[in-house]
Order: C-alpha cells, then sequence, then structure tokens
C-alpha cells in the first residue's frame, strides 16, 4: 500500500546513511514512495550530529564507511541510541561478518543490489510490526489475542505452545509480508550460533499441523527461496 497522506507526525523516520550519492537518492525516493520521512548522511559523524538533534525510528547503512566499519558504528550508535535498529548493506557477503552482525538483535545486513521488495519487509518487521499491539490480530478466521493468549479459527481453539504463539503473532502482525528465516529468528528465538534456519521450518510446520490441517484455505504460505508469509485477509 502505498502512502497517499502528508502529516509527518505519523510518518516513521529513516536515516539513510550512504557514500555513494545516486544509491543513497534511489533508496530516498523508493522509501518516500512507500510514506517514510527520509533524513540522510554519507558520513558517520553527520549521523551522529542528525541523530542528537532528532530521533529516527530506523538506520541504513552501508557496512563500509569511509572511516568505520559497520561493526564498530553499531557498538557506538547502540551505546547512545540502543533501541534504534539498523540495516547494513554491502556489496560483500561475508558469512562471518553477517553471523556477527545477526547475532544482535537490532541489525540486519543485505547484500547489495538490494531488493526493494526484501528491504521494505525488512524495515517492517523492524519498526511497523509494533505501531500497535492490538490485543486482536485475525486473518482468514484466524484469531489471535495477545492478552489472553487463545488462538481460533473459525470458533475452534487451537492450543500453541510460547514459541508456535510467538511465531504466529509475528506472522500475523506481518500479515501479508514474507518474512525471511533470518528475521524469523532474530524476532522469535534471537541469533544465535547454536540456533539453527531449520527450527523455523520446523515450528513452521508445527503451526501448519494446528492452524491449516483440515482447513480448505492454507494461510501459511513458503515462498520459495525467501521464507513464509501469512495470508492478507481484509477483516
Amino acid at each position: 500500500m502505498r502512502y497517499n497522506g502528508s502529516n509527518s507526525l505519523f510518518m516513521k523516520k529513516i536515516l539513510i546513511l550512504e557514500k555513494d550519492k545516486d544509491h543513497r537518492e534511489h533508496l530516498k525516493r523508493m522509501l518516500e514512495n512507500e510514506g517514510y520521512e527520509i533524513i540522510q548522511a554519507k558520513k558517520s559523524m553527520s549521523a551522529f550530529n542528525k541523530l542528537d538533534k532528532q530521533k529516527v525510528d530506523l538506520i541504513i547503512s552501508d557496512y563500509y564507511l569511509p572511516t568505520i566499519r559497520g561493526e564498530k558504528f553499531y557498538e557506538e550508535i547502540s551505546t547512545v541510541f540502543e533501541n534504534t535498529p539498523i540495516i547494513f548493506l554491502s556489496n560483500r557477503a561475508d558469512s562471518k561478518t553477517i553471523a556477527k552482525i545477526l547475532q544482535h538483535p537490532n541489525a540486519d545486513y543485505m547484500v547489495k543490489p538490494v531488493v526493494m521488495e526484501e528491504l521494505i519487509a525488512r524495515i517492517k518487521a523492524f519498526i511497523d510490526a509494533d505501531l500497535k499491539d492490538n490485543p486482536s490480530l485475525k486473518t482468514g478466521g484466524l484469531i489471535l489475542n495477545t492478552k489472553n493468549y487463545r488462538v481460533l479459527r473459525n470458533d475452534r481453539e487451537i492450543d500453541l505452545s510460547p514459541t508456535e504463539f510467538k511465531l504466529l503473532k509475528y506472522l500475523m502482525q506481518n500479515k501479508g509480508v514474507v518474512l525471511t528465516r533470518r528475521m524469523i529468528l532474530n524476532k522469535v528465538w534471537g541469533y544465535s550460533y547454536d540456533v539453527s534456519s531449520r527450527i523455523v521450518d520446523v515450528y513452521i510446520g508445527y503451526l501448519r499441523e494446528k492452524i491449516d490441517k483440515g482447513e480448505k484455505q492454507k494461510l501459511i504460505e513458503t515462498i520459495p527461496g525467501f521464507g513464509y508469509k501469512i495470508f492478507n485477509s481484509k477483516d
């Protein structure tokens, strides 16, 4: 859905820290079209100055900045702005670097060229899912209540374990959004070397067995090569 309003009081602010002007401008245009207010910087010091003057909801940063690398930049940002999530962008798909970044619950890493649909999905997972912690989440006859921990589908009560409930809540807070296994790991389990991405597939299987089995409409969809999403109905 495109944003058509003009009241910046309700717009989420994103700081783009990118040394490549063309790429920075491209990201700015695309994200403004999605309804986000964009602030730009090309150096880490100017980013700190902007953060000192106004609050932002998320930072998109080049991992290899002219004077500092992403890990160090994240440490410095987190010291002062500990709850501000950062999505790092890089031309390098270095597994050790990615694993190190993903240990942090408020950090993510994407390899360029960035697929905008995936970037937007990750942004939404960080800053849009909890805009309103609606106690009743609904889709396709499925109802999840976050206050009494009840789950119903077409008046059939479903018993879920705490982890299954947390996973389903995350899916339903992002109805229609493709969530990667890594995003799910970060949100539901917290990234850890001890947790394999296979556990996401296992728990999705548990949810399908309890939610979709015997139902004509299957709500949880696998997106090959990406992850999962849950059906987005208008209810």
